[in-house]
């Protein structure tokens, strides 16, 4: 369970920018045919990529294990933290814009709302300028939101490509030992299984006399 409510450390930007593409190709399917209910399929999109990452959202899904794989544009690691803050934000917009426009029947304050989460989501998937993660580093620098919950926000070398590449690479190893060592808990504890298991077939038995030996008459 911990491990479906979780999000991806680190995120690869490239995957992230095509998921605010497919938002914003919504956003304006809603804007223009005016369906108030594409607005409620967004925002449940944004509540489960803040709570479960790419895992339970139908458009993560699709971003990440079809269209990312067939681009030839290189993987582009960066903080996760950050990221799920602005999916966070996205669930504030979409969800106000959905109660505005289906439940207080105020349709020009939904719209409007809609209309400023999709010029978010076209600045992050064009211009690669994630508004909620700069708000992000506005309040880890303000000490609103600390350190320890973006250890690689913190540390400007952190930030880079190839240091983010190397603390998952460190994170592979350090799941691989622990593998295996429950491999070999596993084998020894076969092995003393077996040994306690097994009969003593080699010893030969005293009553009987070794083969090819004469009988005694």
């Amino acid at each position: 369970m911990r491990q479906l409510f979780s999000f991806p450390n680190p995120v690869n930007e490239v995957s992230a920018r095509l998921v605010a593409a497919g938002v914003v190709l919504m956003s304006l399917a809603a804007l223009v045919f005016q369906a108030e209910w594409l607005v409620v399929v967004i925002a449940l999109g944004f509540i489960a990529r803040v709570l479960t990452g790419p895992t339970l959202s139908v458009l993560g899904q699709f971003v990440t294990r079809v269209v990312t794989p067939l681009l030839p544009a290189e993987a582009k690691p960066v903080p996760g933290p950050p990221k799920r803050f602005a999916q966070g934000i996205g669930v504030a917009f979409s969800v106000t814009s959905a109660l505005l426009l289906l439940v207080f029947d105020a349709d020009l304050a939904g719209w409007i709302v809609l209309g400023a989460l999709a010029a978010a989501a076209t600045l992050e998937s064009v211009f690669a300028l994630c508004l909620g993660c700069k708000i992000f580093a506005l309040l880890m620098k303000a000490g609103v939101i600390p350190d320890t919950v973006c250890e690689a926000c913190g540390d400007i070398r952190a930030r880079t490509e190839e240091n983010l590449k190397r603390l998952e690479a460190a994170r592979q190893r350090g799941r691989l030992r622990r593998d295996l060592y429950a491999r070999r808990e596993d084998a020894e504890r076969s092995a003393r299984y077996r040994s306690n298991s097994m009969t003593p077939t080699s010893v030969a038995n005293p009553a009987m006399p070794p083969i090819g030996s004469r009988l005694p008459t």
